[in-house]
């Protein structure tokens, strides 16, 4: 309940200075829709944090959101996840149906397979806005031991649209915020970068991480961040 409390603090703070989060969760209260907040923005309002982003699923038709934004005047593009991100505003909202891991029927639509889509335990945490449930049990133990894991569906790191991206931000957990891998995590990503690598080489994959840092954080790396990630592939690759 408290962290419940805290989020919604939060929630309405961000609001305030977010015209269009606003605006688009003021809709869908009004039109009684059930949504879903979800991962790094639930984690930040918990942690009395700022997000970097805003991650909405809904339980309405791809049909119906597409219609929303229109009538609202919201301008957007589609994202590479199969949801539609709002210009200038950091924020990215799904249908529950066009959600990539639904899509592609690596899991059924459900509240609880929605925590299984982020592939990693860090990441599985979502507040069910509309009846004020928040869901994030390997979230907890993950904070708590400090070791991130693989949840759901091995496949599902391979369904991603943006595996190194994802990769990225484990990584970056380990070095700025003193997470570890777990052994079984490490294996996942060396099994998929293996595979997903046509050149077959350590250097290729050091250059896709470093254009999609760049092209992800709109910046140059910072904190060593690409030399700690090219070590530890190289590590990956050398004893494997």
């Amino acid at each position: 309940m408290k962290d419940i409390t805290i989020f919604n603090k939060n929630l309405l703070l961000y609001r305030k200075n977010n015209k269009n989060l606003d605006k688009i969760i003021s809709i869908l209260d009004q039109l009684d829709i059930t949504y879903y907040i979800i991962g790094g923005a639930v984690r930040a309002f918990i942690n009395e944090e700022k997000p970097r982003d805003i991650d909405i699923i809904i339980g309405e038709s791809d049909i119906f959101l597409n219609y929303i934004l229109l009538k609202n005047n919201f301008i957007f593009h589609k994202n590479s996840f199969g949801g539609y991100k709002l210009i200038n505003n950091n924020i990215d909202i799904w249908s529950l149906e066009k959600h990539f891991m639904f899509k592609e029927k690596i899991y059924s639509k459900s509240i609880e397979n929605i925590l299984y889509t982020t592939f990693n335990s860090y990441d599985s945490i979502l507040y069910d806005k509309s009846n004020h449930i928040l869901y994030g049990d390997s979230f907890k133990r993950t904070n708590a031991t400090k070791i991130i894991k693989p949840i759901g569906d091995d496949n599902a790191l391979s369904k991603n649209p943006n595996i190194y991206l994802s990769i990225i931000k484990l990584f970056k957990l380990e070095l700025e915020n003193g997470y570890k891998l777990s052994s079984d995590m490490s294996d996942i990503i060396y099994y998929y970068l293996n595979n997903s690598n046509e050149n077959n080489s350590v250097e290729s994959i050091y250059n896709t991480i470093f254009y999609t840092y760049c092209k992800h954080y709109n910046e140059y790396p910072k904190n060593n961040i690409i030399s700690y990630v090219f070590d530890k592939i190289k590590k990956m690759f050398f004893f494997k």
